[in-house]
């Protein structure tokens, strides 16, 4: 069994918009719901979208304002719920922000798993430009190698 803190909060405890509570019924959520599917380490096809978010700060990993930073990270959740894509991680280190998602992985598998994957691009792209940041994206589908990795204590699924 999953160590307690993993457990997803209840539905109730999402009403918040901050950047945890944006989290709480998302992607992270319904993975940890899928216990038997997330130990099974297996090969499925799955379409990746890769996402790098500029103009968040001066440079190519600086953050001006930390506000800034969570609103475009929350559109990137609200459009991965809205096409049914699994945001996997958000990775901030020198190559800037970016994050990863997924369909095809448990919880978010479908016929349309490429398609979701492009129209999720090309919607944070718009809805981000429009705020006046960069977006640099890439697609990738095919057969990978998904595995639930780490502890009851730490763990995350990954590709």
């Amino acid at each position: 069994p999953l160590h307690p803190s993993l457990q997803p909060p209840p539905s109730s405890a999402c009403a918040d918009t901050t950047l945890l509570g944006a989290t709480c019924g998302g992607g992270a959520t319904q993975l940890l719901r899928l216990k038997s599917s997330l130990l099974t380490a297996e090969h499925r096809v799955v379409s990746c979208a890769f996402l790098q978010l500029g103009g968040l700060g001066a440079g190519l990993c600086d953050i001006g304002s930390a506000e800034a930073a969570q609103e475009a990270l929350l559109t990137v959740q609200r459009a991965a719920a809205a096409f049914k894509v699994a945001l996997l991680r958000t990775i901030v280190d020198d190559k800037g922000v970016r994050c990863l998602l997924a369909g095809g992985v448990p919880g978010f598998a479908a016929e349309d798993d490429a398609w979701r994957a492009v129209s999720l691009c090309a919607a944070c792209a718009e809805e981000l430009h429009a705020s006046g940041l960069r977006v640099s994206s890439g697609l990738t589908t095919g057969r990978m190698f998904c595995a639930y990795a780490g502890s009851e204590l730490r763990a995350e699924y990954t590709l």
